[in-house]
């Protein structure tokens, strides 16, 4: 945070907001679910919006439906009690100038009843027509002597939280607003003069009461270039941080490439083979690589992960592959198991209910035993592996696949494993990073991406489906089903809610089972259930012994049934277009047409234009695009930039963004160390500790 360097001012930035005037201990819990807990905190809650109440007209020429001011006096004010809601107080009164009149509401939380009765005011707001007669609801107003504050500057408009009201937070936020003065710069002087940025202290002045949309927005840029030049900087701090580590280097001629790329059963695209010759280049280093492996839904990750782990193990190290789910190990330890066959290589797999070596049912002292020794080359695994009692013998490589599921610390805490050395890292994730994130939120990754699909590549025919056309969908579905394809029917939640209208999947199972396909065998899948239950529910779909499975977004990550061709998606408005395009990827395995089908009760414009969006796109990487501009970029930053508030519209300013990369280049080629920037040094050394390297 931008403290400044005067220690008194500091501390009355570090305050507690109980200590500003009207903050109760009631309303400091209310803050809080907004995080603002501190003074600096109210400082740096900015305004997603702003109401112009700048211009004055008359109550004659006052237009609908868009913001005025006006000035005049309020008469004839009255209190009662709402007829519908007896708690609710309502003040109604009549609001004339010299052109006309129109009448006014407030309810009990505005402050009406403090209206003088004989002073001339300024009121503010949109005016609406209610019964044929022009109105203003819960204007705001000011005695006009005063000249408000509404008739000068923007006013902003906060993220709030139920029992918080706007007027509320303005208030405090306005009182607070004169301490940005002794808030010091982030940026070098000299950067700002370069490139005509106003300093920290003007910025969030401007940001939360500017005259014009024009200096709000040259204010928000100030403030966000701060934390597009903190990123960047600490990306840069890693990856220099990273080279001062040791890891084993792994030494692979061509002749042993070819060799190991022969195990697999088929031939890699130009794309894994690059993807292969960069990871080849990283682990031959003296320092450990981390690399992420970015592809489309059934591009060949796994087969890039299996030749990298291949090389470790021909070099005489250890191998740790990590999934999200049970589900999924069992699946890769599988995959693995029959690629290294040929090898002789000892592959395992540890989780939380299964234990085995080289497709053996095995006890889990006996994996930890003979991993510790060495004997197993290859672990497969879940979170069960960062327990204490693993240990390895030479852990040179920690594959994490689907990288976006497991938290940053865990995936450290799995780095750390290894013993003399730090192991190399290879994340995997198909999720893409959109290009405009990449530096951002990854800067010290090395990124490898692969978009090129693999001969016999499917094709998914992905639908938007209408309430109405729901039997129609259930008839057609029998009959490909009859006719020996399969299907998943997935919902967004387990069990009915009362909150949220969607199906749910034990639900939609039993009506489906039973009344819908009671010829057809139905399986049921989620996440709650016992692990031995799971993996026979899906052994059974992959066999055919079930024809549709009911489950959840469980399957959404890796599972491979090749002959399930059409998948129903209940309640799609509710899952990520990433998520989205996971699930869809589990169908059409087998390269022979298939249907994804997207239910939606919600008629929204809204909803219905990002689902059209998704069914006419099959690139993830554009969804990618799309995901950032709709829904910005927390998915992507995560815990490594949380709290700072870079949006998708600043990350889409390539001006911008090069003005910070060219600034971020520049003081790190100076001053590896920002020693001469304390105040920006303080700032990187925060955001880099969150996922520091092991010491």
């Amino acid at each position: 945070m931008h403290l400044s360097t005067n220690g008194k001012k500091t501390v009355e930035l570090e305050r507690s907001v109980t200590e500003l005037p009207g903050i109760g201990p009631a309303a400091a819990r209310l803050l809080a679910k907004l995080g603002i807990r501190r003074i600096q905190d109210l400082l740096y809650h900015l305004p997603t919006d702003y109401e112009d109440y700048t211009k004055t007209v008359t109550v004659r020429a006052a237009p609908l439906g868009s913001p005025v001011s006006l000035e005049g006096k309020v008469t004839n004010l009255t209190t009662r009690k709402s007829r519908t809601n007896r708690g609710l107080v309502v003040n109604e009164g009549l609001f004339q100038d010299a052109t006309g009149a129109l009448s006014v509401v407030w309810f009990s939380y505005y402050p009406a009843a403090r209206l003088p009765k004989t002073e001339t005011v300024i009121i503010a707001g949109t005016v609406t027509l209610a019964r044929g007669k022009r109105q203003l609801v819960n204007p705001l107003w000011e005695v006009a002597a005063k000249r408000p504050f509404f008739t000068k500057y923007l006013l902003p408009i906060y993220p709030l939280t139920k029992g918080l009201h706007e007027w509320q937070l303005r208030r405090w936020i306005a009182g607070v607003v004169p301490l940005s003065e002794e808030v010091s710069d982030d940026v070098p002087s000299d950067l700002l003069v370069k490139y005509a940025l106003p300093s920290c202290g003007a910025a969030l002045q401007s940001i939360h009461r500017p005259r014009s949309r024009a200096e709000a927005e040259r204010a928000r840029v100030r403030l966000l270039f701060d934390d597009l030049l903190v990123c960047l900087l600490a990306g840069f701090v890693r990856a220099s941080e990273r080279r001062e580590y040791r890891a084993p280097k792994i030494l692979v001629d061509d002749k042993e490439i070819k060799t190991l790329e022969q195990l697999l059963p088929f031939s890699l695209t130009n794309e894994q083979q690059l993807a292969v010759a960069a990871i080849r280049s990283d682990v031959a280093k003296q320092y450990p690589m981390q690399r992420l492996l970015a592809g489309e839904v059934g591009s060949g990750k796994t087969a890039v992960a299996a030749i990298a782990a291949l090389m470790v193990v021909s070099s005489g190290g250890q191998v740790l592959y990590l999934a999200p789910t049970e589900i999924l190990a069992r699946q890769q330890y599988e995959v693995l198991s029959g690629w290294f066959q040929k090898k002789k290589i000892i592959v395992a797999l540890l989780t939380a209910k299964q234990s085995f070596i080289n497709g053996e049912i095995v006890s889990k002292k006996q994996v930890e035993e003979l991993l510790g020794s060495g004997m197993v080359q290859v672990i497969v695994g879940t979170q069960s592996l960062f327990n204490a009692k693993v240990k390895f013998s030479k852990l040179s490589l920690v594959v994490v696949d689907e990288q976006h599921r497991f938290g940053v610390l865990q995936r450290f805490s799995a780095q750390q494993k290894g013993k003399a050395m730090i192991p190399h890292l290879l994340s995997m994730t198909a999720t893409p990073i959109p290009r405009t994130l990449q530096l951002v939120a990854y800067g010290d990754l090395a990124i490898s991406t692969l978009q090129e699909m693999p001969r016999g590549n499917r094709k998914v025919h992905t639908i938007v489906v209408r309430p109405k056309e729901r039997s129609e969908v259930e008839r057609r579905l029998r009959k490909r089903v009859l006719a020996g394809e399969q299907a998943y029917v997935v919902c967004p939640l387990i069990d009915p809610s009362s909150k949220l209208e969607a199906r749910a999947a034990k639900a939609e199972y039993k009506r489906l089972a039973t009344e819908v396909f009671p010829d057809v065998t139905v399986g049921y899948l989620d996440g709650k259930m016992k692990a031995e239950e799971k993996v026979k529910a899906l052994e059974d779909f992959r066999k055919g012994a079930v024809r549709i499975l009911v489950t959840t977004s469980i399957v959404e990550v890796g599972v491979d049934v090749k002959q399930a061709s059409i998948m129903l998606i209940e309640g799609a408005d509710r899952f990520g277009l990433a998520q989205l395009h996971q699930l869809r990827g589990r169908i059409g395995r087998s390269g022979a047409e298939a249907y994804c089908l997207l239910f939606t009760e919600k008629m929204d414009e809204r909803v219905l234009g990002r689902l059209r969006y998704f069914a006419k796109t099959a690139s993830a990487f554009a969804l990618a695009e799309y995901d950032l501009a709709e829904r910005g970029p927390g998915e992507w930053l995560g815990t490594a930039q949380s709290g700072h508030g870079i949006s998708a519209v600043v990350l889409a300013d390539q001006s911008l963004r090069e003005k910070a990369e060219e600034a971020a280049n520049y003081l790190f080629k100076k001053d590896k160390k920002l020693a001469r920037y304390p105040i920006l040094r303080a700032r990187v050394r925060d955001l880099v500790s969150v996922i520091a390297l092991p010491s």
